[in-house]
């Protein structure tokens, strides 16, 4: 009936937010529910140290079946993490304390999608997220956007801006 505090009806919700997220390319909302598990994990379990948000990261998407590497190798360093999805690959930042403009300039100073620009006719999505612990809460900050020459992966950003401000909008009213 339960797992730890989380009641299992609501873990499967998790799980099915998840998928669902995957199956629709949908950054947003797989961060989304990332930030909204954070807030029924009990404080005192929460390391706020890089690695632990990022194996948590790992463990969530191996658990929904997503094609997920991490510390995957480049000829200049490692990528954080990497999630195939049917319709592109997410090439992933993590960082602590810092702000996804940060973790953005890395991936892109370090040019860690080119491999895949390469390798592959998917459109690649940079995606970063940071973790900042204040007073026993986990805040999580993101950002996605679209490699150049990747139009597909820039459209589908911009979709899900579009009915991310939208959804804001009649939450509002």
């Amino acid at each position: 009936k339960y797992l730890t505090n989380i009641q299992t009806a609501t873990f499967n919700l998790f799980v099915e937010r998840f998928n669902k997220a995957l199956a629709g390319d949908d950054v947003d909302a797989f961060c989304a529910t990332i930030q909204d598990l954070f807030t029924v994990l009990p404080h005192t379990v929460v390391v706020d140290v890089e690695k632990y948000y990022h194996g948590l990261f790992f463990m969530i998407a191996k658990l929904v079946g997503a094609t997920v590497a991490v510390e995957e190798a480049t000829n200049v360093g490692f990528i954080d993490a990497v999630i195939h999805t049917k319709q592109s690959v997410w090439v992933i930042e993590f960082k602590k304390g810092k702000t996804p403009e940060a973790a953005l300039k890395q991936i892109s100073d370090k040019k860690y999608f080119q491999k895949f620009k390469i390798e592959g006719t998917k459109p690649i999505v940079l995606v970063v997220m940071c973790f900042n612990k204040t007073k026993k809460v986990v805040a999580i900050a993101w950002k996605a956007v679209g490699i150049k020459g990747s139009k597909r992966a820039k459209r589908a950003v911009s979709k899900k801006k579009r009915v991310i401000r939208r959804a804001v909008s009649k939450a509002a009213r």
